[in-house]
């Protein structure tokens, strides 16, 4: 960006994750780098948090119960920095939220096969199957 607003910054952020298998149990790590832009024409630079997390789960039969530990060794409730910089006027916005906050997470979920066939083996992520069950 450059005029009134000079502003040179490079977007950047990494994630990764990685997952295990154990029989019926799965166990998962992730971490993501924070996440750094200039938001529109205002020249604000803003940047949030880096995230991280664990989980164990067991999935049987249609059954999924899953734990999940988020930033555990964070403990304030800061989320992210807008920082607006010229040459009369300067401010830093700070926006706080429990996004980035530490938090532990519970999901039991069962899934129930009627009409389409329901794809089955993602256990990790999202469900998806049919769209209908009823409609054809």
């Amino acid at each position: 960006m450059t005029g009134y607003y000079d502003i040179s910054k490079t977007p950047f952020s990494i994630n990764g994750s990685a997952t295990y298998y154990l029989n019926n149990f799965y166990f998962q790590a992730s971490y993501q780098t924070p996440s750094r832009t200039i938001q529109g024409n205002r020249g604000v630079y803003y940047k949030d948090r880096d995230f991280y997390q664990i989980l164990a789960g067991w999935s049987k039969s249609g059954w999924n119960v899953r734990v999940t530990a988020i930033n555990m060794f964070r403990n304030d409730w800061l989320g992210s920095t807008q920082t607006l910089t010229s040459p009369l006027y300067s401010e830093v916005k700070y926006q706080g939220g429990n996004y980035y906050h530490r938090r532990i997470n519970l999901s039991v979920t069962y899934t129930f096969n009627y009409g389409k066939k329901v794809r089955q083996g993602n256990e990790v992520g999202e469900q998806n199957g049919g769209t209908s069950a009823i409609l054809k």
